[in-house]
This record gives C-alpha cells, structure tokens and sequence, in this order.
C-alpha cells in the first residue's frame, strides 16, 4: 500500500499531545495539496469511509485538517460518529483544522510568511 492511497485509518496517530494539560491519544486525518478544494466526503476515502475508519482508532482526539475548506457534511459526520462515541462512555473531542487555521499555524511558525 502506498500511503496516498487514502485505505489508512489513520495519517498520524500520536499519544503526545496535550489538551487541557492532560496528554490525549490523538488520530490524526490530513488532506493536503493533492485533495483539491473543499473537502468532501467523496474525497474522504476512495468511498467516502475514512471518516468511519478514523474514529475505529481507539483515541481521545480525532483532528481532521485539510488545506482548504471542509464541507459542513463532512464535519456533521465526523461529529455524529463522535457522539456516538461519546454515547457509549468515551471521552472523545474533535479538532478541525481548515485552510485558514492552517495557514495561521505555518505563519506563527514560521514556515510560511504573509
């Protein structure tokens, strides 16, 4: 498998992060340049699945960034999928990342400039 073929659960999954001063086990779904425009859920996946398969990981934190905008259906799936989650007794928070947040991110640290 290559890792560009969108059949992972996952990109990143990390266990460093921190929220609230408390480390959060964190599974991480990134979207970058070569999924063009507003992200979709026919782009999430090669059928639209990776959202499901990024909540199958056991985590605490689900982020979803990608470089431009994100379709409010995709975020409303995201956010039933963790509400059910939480419904059955897990602690789960959401952190979406859009092209602007992530624009700001590369400009505080430096990577890109204005």
């Amino acid at each position: 498998r290559r890792p560009d073929e969108g059949d992972a659960a996952t990109d990143i999954f990390a266990s460093t992060v921190t929220t609230g001063g408390n480390r959060a086990r964190t599974a991480l779904l990134l979207k970058g340049a070569t999924t063009k425009g507003k992200l979709t859920l026919k782009k999430c996946g090669k059928h639209g699945e990776q959202i499901a398969r990024l909540v199958a990981v056991p985590a605490e934190l689900y982020l979803l960034q990608h470089l431009d905008q994100i379709e409010s259906r995709v975020i409303r799936e995201l956010k039933t999928k963790i509400q059910l989650l939480n419904g059955e007794g897990k602690q789960c928070r959401i952190c979406l990342v859009d092209g602007m947040d992530t624009a700001r991110i590369l400009v505080a640290y430096g990577k890109i400039s204005l």
